[in-house]
Order: C-alpha cells, then structure tokens, then sequence
C-alpha cells in the first residue's frame, strides 16, 4: 500500500467522522447552545503568512535577493 492511498483512507475517514459528529444531535444541540457560527475561521495562519511574506524584499527580483529580518519577528517562529 502506498502513502498516497493511506493519506486518502485517512482522508476518508476523517470525513465520515466529521459527517457522523455533523449528523448527532447532541452536537448538534451542544453547538446550538454555544451559539458556535459554522463560519469561524482561525486567522492566526494567514497573519503569520503576511508576516513572514513581508520580511522578503521583492524590489530586486532580478538582481540582489536579500531580506530583512527584525528580532521580533524572528523570536515569533518560535511561538
């Protein structure tokens, strides 16, 4: 078996739970009572992304790559 059709059993399966847990009502309840929005959306991976993007110095794509760095941002990839 390769790993490609491992990742997509477990792919698989992680769907189905999540269908399952989606189709019990206790959840179902549970996330009404909560007033959980099926929209929420954890940000805290495209804020870094920016980030650590805007660190690059895109001005001298065709010549000199360089990148700037501040301590700060770089003690925060060890968060």
């Amino acid at each position: 078996m390769n790993l490609e059709r491992l990742d997509l059993e477990k792919y698989e399966q992680l769907e189905m739970d999540r269908n399952r847990t989606y189709a019990d009502t206790g959840f179902q309840q549970w996330v009404s009572q909560l007033n959980i929005s099926q929209s929420y959306e954890d940000r805290e991976g495209i804020l870094r992304a920016n980030e650590i993007n805007n660190q690059y110095d895109y001005s001298g794509l065709a010549g000199n790559k360089s990148t700037k760095f501040s301590v700060s941002s770089i003690l925060s990839l060890f968060k």
